[in-house]
């Protein structure tokens, strides 16, 4: 039998092999623990692409890569409602702080992550390069999911029904098209790292660029969507904390190379106990006076921002562009926004802002370039 020969594999690794009773159908490899990350990686290299393994029981010391050769693999649990963990057991937190449970090599297409608890601190699922069509689902972490960290692009990522614990980012797009995020319920753990994370953000848009400077070129953000997440904080350490963040802060000091981050759509999310609910911040590089960085085509629509109490200068939007960093063609339609200090500071270069419909119960404070949206708009507004 298929199933039999595969798992032969790595009998020797594993306590249970072959079928298991409570198996589900979908299942092509099981490997049951307790175990260790070196039994699901032997798993893994001994697949064919388009198998699906599934785990059972806890595996410690996980540090697992997704090669690239094993496109539309799926890793995932025996019984989904008692999910597999994958645990690193360092007692030393601060060792983790780039330990991965889950890597995807550069080039990794179609595969599935689902039905996984993953506890790692650091980041649970990371890009290593690009990648494409990768969707991470109905898992709980401790650790952000990361589409990519090395600058290269990464296509067609959905990450839907994740909860999400992180001490940084929950979900972040570096150089990402056509990525959605989607029905996560992300929330903030207090600092692991000391001062090396400078900043909380549910959702993360960002150009990245570790790769030196690209020349005259057009680099592109597009496509991507968050979409009906709940983003939650209950700290109160100094850390400025973020629903939603889209900024091209990375590029700064490149010399050519002009940024596009446009078409974005946040939607429907609700997030609450931050500083700042949606933040869109384009600095522009430092190089070329010719090159610029630019958002365009960001929609906010029908999201609850709810700010922190104790925060000072918080405000439920902020757009802000810098000397050769802009923002511009944006749209907040039908959101909510209580208890922040503004409804919308803009500054710097901002222009085309479309204001409608928006229920805002804020304190207004002045001096903050606060653009009031508020709960009895019933017609355009341009704010510029």
């Amino acid at each position: 039998m298929k199933t039999e020969k595969l798992v032969s594999l790595v009998c020797a690794a594993v306590i249970i092999c072959g079928p298991s009773a409570s198996a589900n159908d979908e299942c092509d490899v099981f490997v049951s623990g307790p175990g260790v990350g070196a039994d699901v990686q032997a798993a893994i290299d001994a697949a064919n692409p388009g198998q699906t393994l599934c785990l059972d029981g806890a595996f410690s010391s996980v540090s697992i890569i997704i090669p690239a050769s094993k496109v539309g693999l799926t890793l995932t649990s025996v019984d989904k409602n008692n999910p597999a963990l994958l645990s690193n057991d360092v007692s030393d937190a601060g060792l983790l702080r780039n330990i991965t449970g889950i890597d995807l090599e550069n080039g990794a297409e179609g595969v599935t992550i689902s039905n996984l608890r993953i506890e790692v601190i650091s980041f649970a699922v990371q890009g290593l390069g690009s990648t494409s069509n990768i969707t991470v689902m109905n898992n709980e972490t401790i650790g952000a999911i990361i589409a990519n960290t090395d600058g290269a692009p990464d296509e067609g990522w959905m990450v839907q029904k994740n909860k999400i614990q992180t001490d940084f980012v929950g979900v972040s797009g570096l150089n990402a098209k056509n990525m959605i995020v989607k029905d996560n319920e992300i929330s903030f753990l207090p600092e692991i790292f000391g001062s090396e994370r400078n900043f909380l953000a549910g959702v993360y848009f960002n150009f990245f660029n570790s790769f030196g400077d690209p020349g005259a070129a057009t680099l592109e953000v597009s496509g991507n969507k968050a979409m009906d997440n709940v983003v939650s904080n209950t700290l109160t350490d100094s850390r400025p904390k973020i629903g939603v963040f889209v900024d091209n802060s990375a590029f700064a000091g490149f010399e050519s190379a002009d940024i596009a981050i446009e078409d974005i759509n946040v939607q429907r999310n609700i997030i609450s106990g931050v500083d700042v609910g949606l933040q869109v911040i384009m600095v522009g590089g430092s190089g070329d006076p010719s090159s610029v960085a630019q958002t365009t085509d960001f929609d906010a629509l029908r999201n609850e921002i709810n700010c922190d109490a104790s925060s000072l200068n918080s405000a439920g939007i902020r757009l802000e562009g810098g000397d050769r960093g802009f923002v511009d063609d944006v749209q907040l339609i039908n959101n909510k926004i209580n208890g922040c200090d503004a409804d919308l500071v803009e500054a710097g270069n901002v222009s085309g802002v479309r204001v409608l419909g928006n229920a805002a119960k804020t304190a207004g404070v002045t001096g903050m370039n606060n653009a009031v949206m508020s709960d009895t708009a019933t017609a355009d507004a341009i704010v510029e």
